[in-house]
């Protein structure tokens, strides 16, 4: 009887554990594959990755000898990849544009989108932002308000 109980106990255990090893090795995966066409756009544009960090389908990167930052993002199979000259900016900043709802008749606030601005120093020059979030593409936040709050102070130091 108590092998019985043991079998039970160890299937059921494989049963509620294994949904997580499986999305933490999905997870694993499309990290490891951001970080590879990342590395290659920045050998190809003669630039390396000194530090990044991923969530979801989005990583951002940094040269910190060269003063890049990197952004590459999954969007339906394909990867978008973009990079800002950190010395030739003055600032960045993150914007959160939230939209109000109610919920069980109480107003709450939602997260609409999120980027990161970079404005240059020659006025005359683009805005570019790198998007991090987008309720329409993705319907739920991942870590992309702490991402983005931590990589605005590592641009910033080397702006």
């Amino acid at each position: 009887m108590e092998t019985g109980n043991i079998i039970i106990g160890i299937v059921s255990f494989l049963a509620v554990i294994s949904p997580f090893i499986i999305m933490y090795q999905k997870s694993k995966k499309k990290e490891k594959e951001l970080l590879k066409k990342l590395k290659e756009y920045a050998a190809n544009h003669d630039f390396q990755i000194d530090q990044w960090e991923a969530t979801g389908n989005l990583m951002l990167g940094l040269d910190e000898v060269n003063k890049v930052g990197f952004c590459i993002e999954l969007i339906d199979g394909k990867f978008e990849i973009d990079h800002v000259l950190l010395n030739e900016l003055s600032f960045c900043k993150v914007d959160r544009e939230k939209r109000t709802v109610s919920y069980h008749n109480h107003p709450e606030k939602v997260t609409q989108s999120l980027k990161l601005y970079f404005y240059p120093k020659q006025k005359s020059d683009e805005t570019k932002y790198f998007r991090l979030y987008d309720e329409e593409a993705t319907k739920q936040l991942n870590g992309e308000i702490e991402l983005s709050e931590v990589w605005e102070s590592k641009f910033r130091a080397l702006i």
